[in-house]
């Protein structure tokens, strides 16, 4: 069977209800959409008698995940321009149009658009009003 590695973003849709079920939650929106320390969602998930049958799957999902970085979430609410001007963004550098002609063509440049050089306060500064 052939392979073949594709470029993807994990968008959470549906983020302006995130609001009405905050309260719900049983960690931060951060903790969700960043996915840094599954541990702590396992240790949740064994709580619950009907997910605790699947304690080893669970950890070795984690294992993976976690081993590999394989996700992330960006969020989306579709009121909120800001979000939507990220989702965007992810989308351009998943399928390379981030090094496009119009773009400038300096190595250090090319590297930060690669890297994504966001700070932490960009990051949580859209997330905020869902806080």
């Amino acid at each position: 069977m052939l392979q073949l590695g594709l470029p993807h973003i994990n968008v959470m849709t549906k983020f302006d209800e995130m609001t009405k079920f905050s309260n719900c939650l049983a960690f931060n929106v951060d903790f969700y959409t960043e996915v840094l320390d599954l541990n702590y969602l396992l240790e949740k998930l064994d709580e619950d008698p009907s997910t605790s049958k699947y304690k080893k799957l669970n950890a070795a999902l984690v294992s993976i995940i976690e081993d590999y970085s394989l996700v992330s979430f960006v969020p989306l609410d579709i009121s909120n321009k800001a979000m939507l001007l990220k989702v965007k963004n992810a989308v351009d550098k998943a399928n390379g149009y981030i090094y496009g002609g119009n773009e400038p063509q300096d190595v250090q440049t090319l590297l930060a658009y690669a890297v994504g050089a966001i700070s932490e306060t960009e990051k949580t500064s859209t997330l905020d009003e869902y806080l």
